[in-house]
């Protein structure tokens, strides 16, 4: 069985170890792709990352269609996650990575999965500022706005992308269960490869290498008081989608003028 994986995601939301985990479980060969170039394939417990020249994958940032042609002459089954970082999550911009007619080659071909794959507002946001430390306001709105292109199509309020997996960063972090769910919708075995070993490439914790020993939930105190951190999260419409997805929200209308985290009911995961 062929597999394409569609992966939408923001920047600093969590997805490179997402789509890493995707990769190690998958079926062998398996690679993921993105605009920029980069090409990794997935042996085992390692993320090996391919000279570009190499499998002359690319041209003009789209997906090279001889590439993928060989590939499907040479391999009855494989994998191939696609990187959709910072695309917004509908297949007219899906178009500009991967042209129309390599798009229904694959539909014909393979068993297709899109997934968009979201953190909580306030650590995604934070993630960005320490990454991005310096630019202006207007470059977080950027983001802003293309996280609030992301909840209207998780909720449905759009629906660009019919049969989407959505996977929640927050409860993949500390749930295994949740883990093995994702596993099954994308009818792959679960082994859970990769999970305790897989860097990141986070902002915040540069040395490490274990996800469940990163404080990923806890970002939004070191901006709690950064004015441009609150002029982008102090937003209804992302305390609505964090309550709901997250279970908290943060509460910027108190008395001593601090956030603070307000809770739902439920279990939450933060």
């Amino acid at each position: 069985m062929i597999k394409f994986i569609f992966l939408y995601a923001i920047s600093r939301s969590g997805h490179t170890a997402i789509k890493n985990w995707i990769g190690l479980q998958c079926f062998m060969p398996a690679y993921s792709l993105d605009c920029s170039g980069h090409i990794f394939k997935y042996d085992q417990e390692n993320v090996i990352c391919i000279n570009p020249k190499q499998y002359d994958l690319f041209e003009r940032n789209i997906i090279n269609f001889t590439f993928l042609k060989n590939l499907f002459d040479k391999e009855k089954k494989f994998t191939i996650i696609v990187n959709c970082e910072n695309f917004k999550p509908n297949q007219e911009e899906l178009t500009k990575f991967v042209d129309k007619f390599t798009l229904k080659y694959i539909e014909k071909r393979t068993q297709i999965f899109q997934i968009i794959e979201f953190r909580d507002p306030y650590n995604n946001m934070a993630s960005l500022l320490k990454l991005r430390k310096g630019e202006n306001l207007d470059s977080f709105m950027y983001f802003k706005n293309l996280m609030l292109e992301y909840i209207n199509e998780i909720d449905n309020k759009t629906n660009y992308i019919e049969n989407k997996i959505l996977i929640n960063y927050n409860k993949w972090i500390f749930d295994i269960e949740y883990r093995k769910s994702i596993t099954k919708h994308l009818d792959i075995s679960f082994t859970d490869k990769g999970f305790l070993n897989i860097s990141s490439q986070s902002s915040f914790d540069k040395n490490c290498e274990k996800a469940d020993e990163m404080r990923v939930l806890e970002r939004w105190k070191y901006f709690k008081n950064d004015s441009i951190f609150r002029k982008i999260v102090d937003d209804q419409r992302l305390h609505d989608f964090s309550l709901k997805h997250f279970n908290f929200y943060l509460n910027f209308n108190n008395s001593n003028k601090k956030a603070t985290i307000k809770r739902g009911f439920s279990k939450t995961y933060i």
